[in-house]
């Protein structure tokens, strides 16, 4: 179930993708022509991170029914961010043989190598920093080789902070010093804890696939991986954005021959096969990705994936904010297929000291450890404000 779209809302759908089926662009040309209100799609298609993909489908459609301040703002964007694209690009390029010298195995995967490997071109997928996967006991000599490098790690100004959000995730940002808006992310994990998935390092190290990328070889992810990776990624957070689902769709199309049955058993090893589904079911829905019918068939049977689905389609375009934490908490919740995967989403939620918590609260160093105790009150606190809320949703 979809609430009807608007104009805009719709052009947006149909251009999130990297090449227009014929029934599509003329769907395209009927929206023009009906008129759309410029400024709302232009807000809409930067908050969902397809500004590029926007512009380059409609580049020539729009001189001639788009006022010119629109059509210079959408072309002044997009060479930016294909100028931006290609600095990172040869940056990551200019940080991987130092890995290989130092002999840090290393998987690059986001950024250049999705925009080319998966959109088949560079300048149509935006991104703001380099992700790069390393095995998680040679962070301290990534970190070294990062800091001879011109990098620092990224601070919040505090140190308790930091700690705090270190606990809680997986991986480790970096700033360079020369460029600050330059940010790499060393992985030593790619679902963090929340999602309580889990995934084997050494097999990703093992499935992954060489690429080229602008006259080097590189290794990345397998189509297998970069799937459910991403499904993951979109679904875990408290805000959608379209170019998540998009990621998945154009991983779909840029590789038919994509094993679905070892895929599956992936998804079900890792405890995450809702958390996959929900990702395709997406991507099907609104994007027209080729899932497979059969896949299509089990992923609507189960009323946990359906609810989540239905949720994102209402909510996409809304102009609120991120889902309200509880509800948040409870989806993910909802998302697990074993119990013990629930328990521990609850508990780590429920119990580890989160950066918010220090911003409600700023403590020093030689007391953090009330953090722990703090952390349940505050969430019981919010859960009890939040009962009416909670009595609707059922997991």
């Amino acid at each position: 179930m979809f609430r009807k779209l608007t104009p805009e809302e719709e052009l947006l759908l149909c251009c999130a993708r990297t090449r227009l089926e014929p029934q599509t662009a003329a769907r395209v040309s009927e929206l023009l022509e009906g008129g759309v209100d410029w400024n709302r799609l232009i807000v809409l298609a930067r908050r969902h991170f397809v500004t590029q993909l926007l512009y380059w489908h409609l580049s020539e459609r729009v001189k001639k029914v788009a006022p010119m301040v629109f059509t210079q703002e959408l072309e002044r964007n997009f060479r930016a961010n294909v100028d931006r694209n290609f600095y990172l690009a040869s940056e990551l390029l200019r940080l991987l043989p130092l890995f290989e010298t130092d002999g840090i195995p290393v998987i690059a995967f986001k950024g250049p190598v999705f925009a080319v490997n998966v959109y088949k071109n560079i300048a149509l997928r935006t991104y703001g920093d380099l992700d790069i996967l390393i095995r998680k006991q040679d962070i301290a000599r990534a970190t070294k080789l990062l800091s001879s490098a011109g990098y620092i790690p990224r601070h919040s100004g505090s140190h308790v902070k930091d700690a705090i959000d270190r606990r809680q995730d997986t991986e480790y940002p970096f700033v360079s010093m020369a460029q600050k808006w330059l940010a790499i992310d060393l992985h030593w994990d790619l679902a963090g804890k929340r999602a309580a998935c889990k995934h084997d390092i050494a097999d990703l190290f093992s499935d992954a696939r060489l690429m080229p990328l602008f006259g080097r070889t590189i290794h990345t992810l397998s189509p297998e991986d970069l799937l459910l990776y991403s499904c993951i990624h979109a679904v875990k957070h408290p805000r959608m954005h379209l170019r998540w689902i998009c990621d998945i769709a154009e991983i779909i199309r840029a590789f038919p021959l994509i094993n679905w049955e070892h895929l599956e058993e992936k998804a079900h090893h890792s405890h995450c096969s809702r958390m996959f589904y929900a990702g395709l079911l997406l991507a099907a829905d609104l994007l027209d990705a080729p899932v497979p019918k059969g896949a299509l068939h089990k992923i609507k049977s189960d009323r946990s994936v359906q609810k989540v689905v239905t949720r994102v389609k209402w909510q996409l375009f809304e102009e609120t904010e991120a889902l309200p934490q509880h509800i948040w908490i409870l989806q993910n919740i909802g998302m697990k297929e074993r119990f013990r995967d629930k328990l521990k989403i609850f508990l780590f939620v429920g119990l580890v000291p989160s950066p918010d918590d220090y911003d409600a609260l700023p403590l020093p160093a030689q007391i953090t450890g009330l953090y722990f105790a703090i952390r349940p009150l505050r969430l019981a606190l919010k859960l009890a404000l939040a009962s009416p809320q909670l009595l609707k949703y059922r997991l």
